[in-house]
Formats: structure tokens, C-alpha cells, sequence
């Protein structure tokens, strides 16, 4: 994703997430019998996901800055099955941890 922000100091980002859904694996369906669902995101579709840096960074004038975040998806997402079957999913909720991996500031274009 690219997009332009004003220069200055930041300590965090923020991802927006919107239109998220879960598709289950063969075998596996929701108990109402679907494999597909959205996922409930309320506040990463509104405020977004805090990302903390690792430090702040400072963006100058017309540079151009890559941030490269880490968002390791089998530590986020949380299965819950139903009690009564090993192949019916009850709900799967969404945690989401995002870190910063690596920041690369060019020279101001």
C-alpha cells in the first residue's frame, strides 16, 4: 500500500482494515452450514490497528519512506470450534498484533 503523509515525527501507524472475511479450510463449515463469513473488525475498520514503532521516525519533506510491517497470521486469528463437533467452527475472533519490521527514508524527491 502506498500513500503520502505530511512530513513530521511519528511513533505509531495505523491500518485500516475494512471488508475482512474467513473462508474455511475443506471440511470445516460454520455452524448455520457456510465455509465463508465476514469477520467482525469494529475497531480496525474504524480507528484502525495501532502499530507501535519501534522508535519515532521522522519524515522529511518530499521524501520518499518505506515501512515494511510484520503481521504474523496464524498468532492472530483465534478458532473456536463447537463443542460438539471436530469439524463445525463456532466463531473465529480476530487479535490482531502488527509490528514494525524494517524503515528505509530515501532522499527527498
Amino acid at each position: 500500500m502506498v500513500t503520502s503523509v505530511p512530513a513530521g515525527r511519528y511513533d505509531q501507524v495505523r491500518v485500516v482494515l475494512s471488508g475482512a472475511r474467513v473462508t474455511l479450510a475443506d471440511g470445516f463449515t460454520f455452524s448455520d452450514g457456510s465455509t465463508t463469513q465476514i469477520l467482525n473488525t469494529p475497531s480496525a475498520e474504524q480507528s484502525g490497528i495501532k502499530v507501535l514503532l519501534r522508535n519515532d521516525i521522522d519524515i522529511p519533506e518530499g521524501a520518499l519512506t518505506s515501512l515494511v510491517l510484520n503481521f504474523n497470521v496464524a498468532q492472530n486469528f483465534n478458532v473456536q470450534m463447537d463443542t460438539q463437533s471436530d469439524t463445525v467452527v463456532r466463531r473465529v475472533s480476530f487479535t490482531p498484533v502488527i509490528q514494525e519490521f524494517r524503515r528505509d527514508i530515501g532522499p527527498a524527491a
